[in-house]
């Protein structure tokens, strides 16, 4: 799996302008951060160029980031004044052009909605996330080291170009009916949901704003820990989240109709008393439960009967369906409706895209974590061990749950197998969070700047090696009478063959 940080949409946006005067930049990449912020509006002006076309599209796109893991992690940072200077006196143009790039891609899907190959699709979405990964970190380095940064903003949407950008086509940030929240959260458990499909993606939920009969505006969604639930906008908008994105649908007609069934839907069922359960299986089409991007589904289906299908292309979760961890979750769908499948949905349009930008690293840190578990399990044949402690755990919790405690963290329909599994995945993850952040931190208090997605990922194999390889010591002395067993930080939740499963990756 293929996975590269902000040097990756730098090389591949220096690749692109290629045309015109732009010959300078082919097969080098940007010399420094001065240069490629100068090169933003050539970008975007080769994006929307005829040369992106759909027989060009897997190599315009994809073909010059192989060589991203070259270039150290401080390379395309400012080094000295004079660049420090250029990107402050340029950062809103810059952020706002990397911005329209993406919007540009998703343009480009527009143009060409059935001609589109499966791959090309997949180096869009990889374009689209190194993109936003690349705004990030200009934003990061901007808000953590300009005397002039903007203060975080006190709700959603809120502050300048730093935290929010703005759809060029909309005057404001507002809400209607029938809006899309597309949203990442900040637990592990989010970044588990936002890794699970063959391509990776950086969101892990999504929301429907609903309307009531008065027109007054909730935000539907299905949680994990309680099936579906409505929360007044104003109330939801006051708890920040790591990043949103917010969609809209020009049919207003449409957009209204999915809003009020589904509310009305929704709201009926929960006055009842009755629970609309979280669907673990993930199944995008089977509604007597419900997941989290299944209720956008769900209300415009409502709305068109059955002929509105949103998104336009499902994700696939393959590579993974068959291990222990995903049959431990429950999940039984083979395509599904990942949140990050809306980006690719042209029908909709993106209104603004709020980040919080203290948050950000953090998110990074715990996408690195899932990209690589998801790695081991997949590449080096690691499983998961249910020790007896974690069984009785899980199965004390569920109890508890029937007997009607702990209302508000899991949901009653939870399944004790997926119990198991979610505490034991948060348990590994918390061990291998501990390690990461210490290293990033102390990376970023000597550099200035965080680490590429690629340096996060090597500290994460370097851990898994080292703790393997003490764990295996383990194992083969544990009966050598004078042995004291060594620290063993997270591999007593696996089981694997120690052939070659401590080689480096």
């Amino acid at each position: 799996m293929k996975t590269c940080y902000f040097l990756g949409v730098l090389l591949f946006l220096a690749a692109c302008a290629q045309t015109k005067n732009h010959q300078h930049l082919v097969g080098r990449g940007p010399q420094s951060i001065y240069e490629f912020v100068d090169e933003i509006p050539a970008i975007n002006e080769s994006i929307r160029s005829s040369e992106l076309n759909p027989g060009s599209c897997v190599a315009f796109i994809a073909g010059y980031t192989s060589n991203v893991y070259e270039r150290p992690s401080g390379f395309y940072f400012p080094k000295n004044q004079t660049e420090k200077s250029h990107l402050e006196t340029h950062q809103e143009a810059s952020l706002k052009g990397l911005f329209e790039l993406r919007l540009g891609l998703r343009e480009f899907v527009r143009r060409y909605p059935t001609e589109l190959s499966t791959d090309c699709l997949g180096a869009i979405r990889r374009a689209i996330r190194y993109a936003r990964f690349a705004e990030d970190s200009l934003a990061e380095w901007i808000f953590f080291n300009s005397p002039n940064a903007e203060a975080v903003p006190a709700e959603n949407f809120g502050g300048g170009h730093l935290h929010t950008l703005l759809n060029p086509k909309f005057d404001k940030v507002d809400f209607k009916a029938g809006d899309v929240l597309l949203v990442r959260g900040q637990s592990s458990v989010s970044a588990m949901i936002a890794r699970i499909g063959d391509e990776d993606a950086q969101f892990s939920h999504m929301a429907l704003v609903g309307k009531d009969s008065l027109g007054k505006l909730h935000v539907i969604e299905a949680l994990i820990e309680s099936g579906v639930i409505i929360t007044p906008l104003e109330t939801y908008m006051k708890e920040k989240e790591a990043r949103i994105v917010l969609f809209r649908n020009p049919d207003e007609a449409l957009a209204l109709r999915a809003a009020r069934r589904f509310y009305d839907y929704a709201s009926e069922k929960l006055a009842r008393g009755e629970v609309i359960p979280y669907d673990f299986g993930m199944e995008p089409d089977d509604h007597s439960q419900i997941f989290c991007s299944e209720v956008v589904r769900y209300a415009y289906k409502l709305a068109s009967n059955d002929e509105y299908k949103v998104p336009l292309y499902l994700t696939s979760i393959a590579r993974l369906s068959d291990t222990d961890f995903i049959k431990g979750l429950g999940v039984t769908a083979r395509q599904t409706f990942a949140p990050a499948d809306i980006e690719l949905d042209h029908r909709f349009e993106v209104v603004a895209e709020f980040r919080l930008i203290p948050r950000l690293r953090r998110v990074r840190m715990q996408d690195s974590i899932l990209t690589s578990i998801y790695s081991w399990i997949e590449t080096k044949g690691y499983k998961f061990k249910f020790s007896p402690s974690a069984k009785v755990k899980a199965r004390a919790a569920w109890a508890a749950r029937q007997l009607g405690f702990a209302r508000d963290k899991l949901q009653k329909h939870m399944p004790p197998s997926t119990l198991e599994t979610v505490f034991l995945f948060q348990s590994l993850s918390e061990s291998l969070e501990k390690h990461l952040f210490a290293t990033e931190e102390a990376y970023f208090k000597r550099q200035g700047h965080s680490m590429t997605f690629k340096d996060l990922l090597g500290v994460n194999e370097e851990f898994r090696r080292k703790d393997c390889e003490a764990h295996r010591l383990n194992i083969q002395k544990q009966h050598e009478p004078d042995f004291i067993p060594v620290p063993v930080e997270f591999h007593n939740s696996f089981r694997m063959s120690y052939r070659d499963a401590c080689n480096p990756q």
